[in-house]
C-alpha cells in the first residue's frame, strides 16, 4: 500500500467550506476591522491572538495591532517594575 498525497481523494468527503457568519462565530475574523483572517495569500496581515480577558482568544489582523509590537509593548510596560 503506497502513501497518498493530499491531492487525491482520500476515503471521507471533503470538509466543507466554512461561510463568513460560522467564520466570524468562531472569531476567524478581525476583531476590529472584520477582515477574514482565513484569507488565502494575505500574509501581510497575519492574526494574533490579542486577548482582552484571561483565557479568551481575540483575533486582530496585523494591519489593526501594529503587528503584534503594541500588544508586546504593552506586556513589557505590564512586566516592569
Amino acid at each position: 500500500m503506497r502513501p497518498t498525497s493530499h491531492d487525491e481523494p482520500g476515503i471521507g468527503p471533503p470538509w466543507p467550506a466554512w461561510t463568513a457568519k460560522q467564520a466570524e462565530a468562531m472569531g476567524l475574523l478581525c476583531a476590529e476591522c472584520r477582515f477574514d483572517l482565513r484569507t488565502p495569500g494575505a500574509e501581510r496581515r497575519l492574526a494574533y491572538n490579542i486577548p482582552t480577558q484571561p483565557d479568551r482568544r481575540r483575533l486582530v489582523c496585523g494591519d489593526c495591532c501594529g503587528n503584534g509590537l503594541d500588544e508586546l509593548k504593552r506586556l513589557v510596560a505590564a512586566q516592569a517594575p
